[in-house]
């Protein structure tokens, strides 16, 4: 719940940012306005990054379990036909 309140924050602070440029774009400070915009684009790149980065390990830390469930579930049939084939042979 913090991050979606953090990203609530980013997105203000987004907006506050962007009338900021707009205001200094209508001023006439074109080259204060573009080096800001720039680096603001930086900002979200770096931004935006961090989240894919993120969001690759949860990927590989979902299949990981996904495939750790799937082969306990596979060790449990098997044993499970192990005890039922003993049975049988008896």
């Amino acid at each position: 719940m913090q991050k979606f309140e953090t990203l609530d924050k980013t997105f203000e602070q987004k907006i506050v940012d962007d009338n900021e440029m707009l205001k200094m774009a209508n001023d006439g400070n074109f080259d204060e306005w573009q080096h800001s915009l720039q680096d603001a684009q930086r900002q979200w790149d770096k931004r935006i990054k961090k989240i894919k980065e993120d969001l690759d390990l949860r990927l590989k830390i979902e299949i990981q379990e996904i495939e750790e469930r799937l082969n306990s579930h596979i060790n449990t049939l098997l044993k499970q036909h192990e005890k039922d084939y003993n049975e049988i042979s008896e």
